[in-house]
């Protein structure tokens, strides 16, 4: 097994966390964007059928695929399991704290004015919308697909651009489909490479001898 682990990973997630930052200024003019568009029906099934390997059961059964079939690092697997799922449960209890409401749930009467007011504290009364579309920040499915594609690169490190790809088209797919605004891919890669990398480094810590 080759460790990824290094500067490199660091400077993704501080990168993630800073587009994440500047893409604040330019969430709704994207998300207006998509919802405007006419996207080709090829390119807009092709993006969301991707969506299985940022989804928690996808990945599930991608793991198990793994242990299935890779039985030198079968004992390995709790860990791969505890990066995925650890970093999706993360995203999930941030959303419950920062509340923000969907793109594609925002009131087609809504007068949004800036980023901020897409936060369930700014939103004003009579706008009142089911619990789930407080669900945006960060995106749980952009956490989970970067957690898995980081794992996956660790154990497998001749797919990571495969992987990596395979992330950034889920991220994409969260845009395109307005489930999320874009600094929500941005922070939620930066928490599933981040939360993985961290689980990473305790397991070879742990099992020092799978390290090439």
């Amino acid at each position: 097994m080759k460790w990824l682990t290094g500067y490199r990973d660091v400077v993704f997630v501080i990168v993630m966390c800073l587009l994440g930052t500047a893409a604040l200024s330019i969430d709704l003019p994207v998300t207006n964007f998509f919802r405007d568009a006419k996207i080709p029906s090829f390119w807009r099934d092709f993006v969301e059928n991707t969506e299985p390997f940022g989804h928690g059961i996808g990945a599930f059964f991608i793991l198990l695929v793994m242990v299935l079939l890779d039985v030198s690092r079968r004992r390995l697997m709790l860990w791969a399991y505890l990066a995925v799922f650890g970093a999706g449960i993360t995203s999930n209890i941030l959303k419950v704290f920062t509340g923000r409401v969907r793109p594609r749930d925002l009131l087609a009467d809504a007068e949004i004015k800036g980023y901020y007011e897409t936060f369930r504290w700014w939103l004003g009364e009579g706008t009142a919308r089911p619990k789930a579309s407080y669900e945006s920040f960060p995106s749980g499915h952009s956490t989970s697909a970067f957690a898995l594609a980081c794992v996956l690169s660790h154990f497998y490190p001749r797919g990571r651009y495969l992987f990596f790809f395979m992330a950034i088209l889920v991220a994409y797919g969260r845009v395109q489909t307005r489930a999320h605004y874009l600094s929500d891919v941005c922070f939620g890669a930066a928490l599933g490479w981040g939360f993985a990398t961290l689980i990473m480094h305790l397991m070879l810590k742990r099992h020092p001898e799978f390290k090439e």
